[in-house]
């Protein structure tokens, strides 16, 4: 099993109130960047299929004719995959919870279900962490297998 571990440096929130205490699992900051990591690493691997990258230049080179030398399958195989990467926005964060805290370093472990809008769930972890310029910071696990 291949475990994919992203993480990211950006800072959507500087939290005064964090400076005491480990963030939690459901806190608005950790779960909108949970979402966010989850939202663009899901995006770029649907994305990296070949294919895919080959009629989307084609599709932006020639506008209105994008479909000229293509049949109805690869039509609608395209346009599907294009609703997949489009319907990654609508992600939902569901069953959250705690997996474990660390008060001295502020730290919490989680696990929580990405809900995607046709019904599929895929289990994720995930830690948030409050830094010493007391920023959130989150790190998502299980993304890809």
């Amino acid at each position: 099993m291949k475990k994919i571990v992203l993480a990211t440096a950006v800072v959507l929130l500087m939290v005064e109130s964090y400076a005491s205490e480990s963030p939690t699992c459901s806190d608005d900051v950790v779960k909108e960047l949970v979402l966010n990591i989850s939202k663009k690493e899901v995006k770029r691997k649907l994305a990296s299929d070949p294919t895919y990258n080959y009629w989307h230049q084609m599709v932006n080179m020639a506008g209105d004719r994008w479909t000229d030398g293509l049949n109805d399958a690869q039509i609608q195989w395209y346009e599907k995959k294009t609703k997949e990467i489009a319907a990654v926005d609508k992600i939902n964060l569901k069953a959250i919870r705690t997996d474990g805290i660390d008060e001295g370093l502020k730290k919490v472990t989680c696990k929580a279900q990405l809900e995607f809008t046709n019904g599929y769930k895929h289990n994720i972890n995930y830690t948030a962490q409050i830094t010493s310029e007391e920023e959130v910071f989150v790190e998502v696990n299980g993304l890809l297998k």
